[in-house]
């Protein structure tokens, strides 16, 4: 339940205020305890639970308007306009973003209306750019919302781990590739790493694959856990950036100092139609 000892670590007053408006362990918690009740209401037994109708919007009683938003950092906003809100998605982005939008919008809108009660009216709609903390939260509020936990593992268990999984997830759930990737992940439900990459050539003509972030499930540890430049997969991420395609490859790796021998699978997916150019690649051992 709501501790003030531990909720003093959050700087957020919107946060805390949610948090022992709703109870739980952790204001993660609560959002998990405000989802499953939505998605509940929502009475929709099998995925997607979003359409473009914006289901979970209808719910709750917020207006979803599409516009050309120009900056390209930005994807929505959450407004209001008498006692309504108002939520603005941008009508450039996909259908599986605008959705995500929508529900990370939704987040804040809960959070907001559970903090009022405290913080006063006021106060509350000052708030309407929250903090990183509030930011967090509310994607949290969209992973958990179009992509429930006990859906989401029957769904993904059933399948075995590969891009073409991750894929025909997305579709099922109506989200992006990464969305799904990173629910596999951090739910642990398949032994695999995330690796966000790109080529890059060097003077001599050759390429190394530049790696920016990586996750991986708690029950595997990958041969790789650093930012950085590698030699490994090059042909698999090259063919993906460059060609736009998946691409699959097979890669060893050698523990001298182990006297082992690790065979592994990684398997790429150019994003560049999520605004970026990076390569998301899934590795798994054979």
């Amino acid at each position: 339940m709501f501790n003030a000892s531990q909720a003093s670590r959050w700087k957020s007053p919107v946060v805390r205020s949610f948090w022992k408006k709703i109870g739980g362990r952790s204001p993660e918690d609560s959002v998990v305890r405000v989802c499953d009740k939505m998605t509940s209401e929502l009475d929709r037994k099998k995925p997607p639970f979003q359409s473009e109708r914006y289901e979970y919007a209808e719910l709750v009683g917020a207006r979803v308007i599409e516009k050309n938003i120009y900056d390209r950092k930005l994807n929505g906003t959450l407004s209001t306009c008498g006692d309504e809100f108002l939520i603005v998605i941008n009508e450039e982005d996909s259908p599986e973003r605008k959705s995500f939008t929508v529900c990370h919008e939704l987040g804040h809108m809960k959070m907001l209306i559970e903090a009022e009660s405290e913080l006063g009216r006021d106060r509350v709609l000052n708030r309407f750019h929250g903090s990183l903390e509030e930011e967090r939260l509310s994607d949290m509020f969209a992973v958990n919302l179009l992509m429930p936990r006990k859906e989401f593992k029957k769904e993904a268990t059933a399948l075995d781990p590969s891009m073409k999984s991750l894929l025909k997830l997305a579709s099922t759930f109506r989200t992006s590739v990464e969305a799904a990737a990173r629910r596999v992940v951090r739910m642990d439900i398949w032994p695999c790493a995330l690796l966000w990459c790109m080529p890059v050539k060097q003077q001599d003509g050759g390429y190394v694959v530049k790696i920016t972030n990586i996750e991986n499930s708690a029950s595997l540890k990958p041969p790789v856990s650093f930012k950085g430049y590698v030699r490994w997969g090059v042909d698999a991420v090259c063919e993906a950036y460059n060609n736009k395609k998946l691409s699959c490859s097979q890669v060893t790796f050698h523990h001298p100092g182990r006297n082992s021998v690790e065979r592994w699978n990684i398997e790429c997916l150019n994003r560049g139609g999520e605004r970026c150019e990076l390569v998301l690649a899934l590795m798994f051992r054979r």
